[in-house]
């Protein structure tokens, strides 16, 4: 399974990209709104704005707001898509530990269930597959917004340490 976690790794670190880009994509539009000119600008938003003409988009309001609402569409589309295959991951390592720990029931010899009430032990298996299946999707998920928080970590860091370590201590 460590190929299919590679790959959700990667989309999550995909997703938390265009997080911190599209995070970035409100500047330009403040900036639109307020009327800024193009050298009071922000760096952003005069990069922004070469971009947008470089594909032949003219810079207003309306094309702003929709290259926003883009980014965000994007960043939440890979972030379910991101999800759903952290999701599938878990069931398949579900169905395989089910697979693997019915094969050995099916190898226990008759005394094993002979010996214990009807039902306790199918019970007692579904509960513990089960909270092994939540243990593994908490840890795939909190494995995903660690490299959110180290994304947004990365760009505060670039933008100024200073700032950023003052604001972890403080």
């Amino acid at each position: 399974f460590w190929p299919r976690l590679l790959a959700d790794a990667l989309l999550l670190f995909g997703a938390g990209v265009l997080g911190v880009v599209s995070s970035f994509a409100v500047a330009p539009v403040v900036e639109t709104l307020l009327s800024v000119d193009e050298y009071r600008a922000s760096p952003i938003t005069r990069e922004f704005g070469r971009l947008m003409t470089s594909f032949g988009l003219p810079v207003s309001l309306g094309t702003v707001l929709a290259a926003f609402l883009l980014l965000h569409l994007l960043k939440n589309g890979f972030l379910v898509f991101a999800r759903h295959r952290l999701l599938r991951t878990k069931y398949a390592v579900l169905k395989d530990l089910i697979l693997k720990s019915l094969e050995g029931f099916f190898r226990a010899r008759w005394l094993l269930f002979a010996t214990s009430e009807r039902g306790m032990i199918l019970n007692s298996f579904i509960r513990e597959i089960n909270s092994a299946g939540d243990a593994f999707s908490s840890l795939a998920f909190l494995a995903a917004s660690g490299i959110q928080m180290a994304c947004y970590l990365a760009v505060a860091m670039a933008l100024s340490w200073q700032v950023t370590a003052i604001a972890m201590l403080g």
